[in-house]
């Protein structure tokens, strides 16, 4: 039992979890075998991270006994080791290699940071606390809580109005996410000068026009790529389980297999462009 909130307990069991976690993770690859580095790097984001950052805005936060910082650097040397052995792991690198340069090489958030950030996200969960300090507590100089505490960190770095929150609006895809160009004309008669000239532009790109349709009740799509002369087609089944829209897609998806063939041959093609109604 914890019975001094010291955290001590707590952060020899996360040692000896990570420290399993870690040890099998070397079991399933190394730098020249095994699962790949990014595989490696998503099991112990997914099984490790969790494990250590567990109650971590409660015990990276108890600053009764640790002279008004957040937590202590035997508790931050601790969590740094074990990031560190990790990253060797997932990297093939050398023992003698520096925790910030396997942080950067792994991609991996470094530990203060992970930190910040679960505190952040804990804050942002259950709200900043009221601010209603009395004369009396602050003549007795009450101790923080851990919630106040993150608080304070935060406005310390981010200013006064931290009730303010980012907005991200979710989304299919990352923010920084580039999509294919796309044209869509007015009209038929400028579609149709748009495709020729793309056709007289574009000599050296693959062209594929595809489609989706529905007949007597039937989904289908198809497509058909004149560069390569070679044609894809798909049964959506009947218009009770699937749509015209979805045999669209579905078209569009058979003309990335073509290019995608078109690449493994060999053919080193300036663009795909693909042609859609």
């Amino acid at each position: 039992m914890d019975s001094t909130l010291t955290w001590k307990q707590h952060i020899d069991e996360i040692q000896r979890k990570v420290t399993n976690t870690v040890n099998a993770l070397s079991s399933l690859g190394g730098s020249t075998w095994g699962v790949t580095m990014r595989e490696m790097r998503k099991i112990y984001k997914g099984v490790a991270v969790p494990q250590m950052m567990y109650a971590c805005s409660a015990w990276s936060n108890a600053n009764w006994r640790t002279r008004d910082k957040p937590y202590t650097e035997r508790t931050l040397s601790k969590l740094q080791s074990l990031q560190a052995r990790a990253s060797r792991v997932i990297s093939g690198a050398y023992k003698a290699a520096s925790i910030p340069a396997l942080d950067v090489e792994t991609y991996l958030l470094p530990v203060e940071q992970q930190i910040f950030k679960h505190n952040v996200d804990t804050l942002g969960r259950v709200g900043p606390a009221e601010r209603r300090h009395t004369e009396e507590e602050a003549r007795r100089n009450k101790k923080k809580s851990p919630r106040r505490a993150i608080e304070q960190a935060i406005r310390d770095t981010q200013g006064p109005d931290i009730r303010r929150q980012e907005h991200i609006a979710p989304y299919i895809v990352p923010p920084w996410w580039q999509g294919p160009q796309t044209f869509i004309e007015r009209n038929t008669e400028e579609a149709q000068i748009k495709h020729e000239q793309i056709i007289q532009d574009e000599p050296d790109a693959v062209h594929i026009y595809t489609d989706g349709s529905g007949i007597g009740g039937h989904i289908g799509a198809a497509a058909v790529c004149t560069t390569t002369q070679e044609t894809k087609s798909a049964y959506m089944g009947d218009d009770t389980t699937s749509t015209v829209y979805a045999g669209e897609l579905q078209g569009i998806s058979l003309a990335l297999q073509i290019a995608q063939e078109d690449r493994s041959r060999g053919n080193s093609r300036s663009k795909v462009l693909i042609y859609t109604d």
